[in-house]
């Protein structure tokens, strides 16, 4: 009987215990998106978060204006009967105008609180942010879900690079290389991908159109499973798939005015679509077509590379391999260096290799 009772009493207080959880977690708002806006004429920002419902059925839009995020969200709590939290916060999105002027003073909250994710997604919106996420984007159950899902998905198939909390606060706080974030942009219906945002610091001042992002990502680290489209100046097209890059940048040189950058991309793939003349049965044809595909190759990353120096931005980390060649850290900060970044000769080497043909190919 004794024991009857025990067990009694045990699931008893299991019960109490999982209704006073559960009370707390619906007093609980979980942050799981952040958007900042600049205020025109003004130096306070908007800040507006996007709260899922506890069923995930339907969400909270919070906005306010304040002087920073730890500001708004105190508003946050005393406008609702949530008191808000970001443990869960997903993706901070910044409006193209306030990223202009500069975020980390922004970001610098979220790099303290322990609470949140390092792998925290950073993107910039072109347009208000906090439009786009208050929106509603059918079929997908929540804006946080579709948001993260957009921008993972990207990342993995190397159309962008991998960018979060963690890069951009390592590339921020390191002076040779500067931080990258995607970029996206509110459709009728939809969120797109519209290239890669380039920061000078913490200051958004460029970008990588769409059609470039992919090479900049075989630029910025190694790439596996990637597709690529090339255009031939002829007009003819190739789909290279199943890519696995490789990427070797090197300074040589050990004063300033001799320093060379040499540049190299190394692209091996299949062929998955052809539409020229050429008889890829035949091998000649083949060594030609890896010839085409190598300068197509070459002439974009050096058009990325140019772009990169006419604004003085080093997404590439070349500030780094030119201190690392100094003779001392003490005289890599005596000089200028987006100055010495920007005008570093630079030699571009590209290499395609096709590791088969498919179908394209006779036995």
């Amino acid at each position: 009987m004794r024991a009857k009772i025990s067990v009694f009493i045990l699931i008893a207080v299991l019960f109490l215990a999982s209704c006073s959880d559960q009370k707390i977690i619906e007093r609980l708002g979980f942050t799981r998106l952040s958007a900042f806006d600049s205020v025109e004429n003004s130096d306070d920002i908007r800040v507006t978060s996007n709260i899922p419902k506890a069923d995930q059925k339907g969400r909270f839009i919070l906005s306010s204006v304040a002087r920073t995020s730890k500001e708004a969200r105190i508003t946050f709590s005393r406008e609702n009967n949530r008191r808000i939290v970001s443990g869960q916060l997903r993706m901070v999105l910044f409006g193209d105008s306030l990223a202009g002027k500069g975020v980390w003073k922004h970001m610098d909250t979220f790099v303290r609180d322990s609470a949140i994710s390092q792998k925290l997604f950073i993107a910039v919106v072109e347009g208000n942010a906090g439009a786009l996420i208050s929106k509603e984007y059918k079929p997908y159950p929540t804006t946080s879900d579709y948001l993260t899902r957009l921008v993972e998905t990207n990342m993995d198939a190397g159309l962008i690079p991998k960018a979060n909390l963690f890069t951009f606060t390592r590339d921020y706080m390191n002076d040779g290389v500067d931080p990258v974030a995607p970029l996206i942009k509110q459709d009728a219906k939809s969120v797109k991908m519209t290239g890669v945002a380039l920061f000078q610091d913490d200051r958004y001042v460029g970008r990588i159109e769409q059609n470039k992002s992919i090479i900049f990502s075989f630029l910025h680290r190694k790439v596996t499973g990637a597709d690529l489209s090339i255009s031939l100046d002829d007009g003819e097209q190739i789909m290279l798939g199943n890519i696995t890059s490789k990427r070797k940048l090197k300074v040589t040189g050990r004063s300033l005015d001799q320093m060379k950058l040499s540049v190299h991309v190394e692209l091996h793939g299949s062929i998955q679509e052809y539409t020229g003349d050429l008889d890829l049965s035949e091998g000649a044809n083949q060594m030609k077509l890896e010839s085409l595909m190598s300068d197509s190759l070459k002439k974009t990353v050096t058009e990325l590379v140019d772009m990169f120096q006419r604004k003085k931005v080093d997404p590439l980390g070349m500030g780094k391999l030119i201190r690392n060649r100094m003779g001392s850290y003490e005289e890599w900060k005596a000089i200028d260096q987006r100055k010495a970044v920007s005008e570093i000769e630079v030699e571009v080497e590209a290499v395609v290799r096709v590791k088969d043909y498919g179908l394209l190919q006779e036995d």
